[in-house]
């Protein structure tokens, strides 16, 4: 089995902006946050919504600041598909959600139209009545003046 030992630095490029875990080599603490620079020792620059994940309790406390790791300390370093997949489907939920207040925001619309129908409808009736009594009181009035 042939081994070729591959280029560090182009990896951890490909990470940069993206949420990553690093793990450290002494405590088994993790850092959960996005990756926002590296410099040519390798050490990371962390974003401010970093959270420590303690490696034995699995007990996640957000820190809050960013941070700087030095390179010593890391021992290895991922892209955390975990987040990646819980942000599309955060993105995705969003997504229904926004496509059903649309649905919904054009039901009513249908509906208050179907309303505004039915009132005019009704108005249109009631003022037929109305024309329909007064002509019955006018003829009836006109029979009453030739009468007398």
């Amino acid at each position: 089995m042939n081994f070729q030992p591959i280029n560090p630095k182009p990896f951890l490029q490909s990470l940069l902006n993206k949420q990553v875990i690093v793990k450290l080599k002494f405590n088994s603490i993790e850092y959960r946050g996005k990756l926002l620079s590296i410099d040519n020792y390798m050490n990371l620059l962390m974003d401010k919504d970093v959270k420590e994940v303690n490696g034995k309790t699995r007990e996640v406390s957000p820190l809050g600041d960013e941070m700087f790791i030095r390179c010593n300390n890391v021992l290895w370093i991922c892209e955390d598909k975990k987040e990646k997949k819980d942000e599309k489907e955060k993105s995705d939920d969003k997504e229904k959600s926004d496509n059903k207040e649309k649905k919904d925001e054009k039901e009513k619309e249908k509906k208050d139209k179907s309303e505004k129908s039915e009132k005019s409808d009704d108005k249109q009736k009631k003022n037929k009545k109305d024309n329909k009594d007064n002509n019955d009181k006018t003829e009836i009035e006109s029979a009453d003046v030739d009468m007398n």
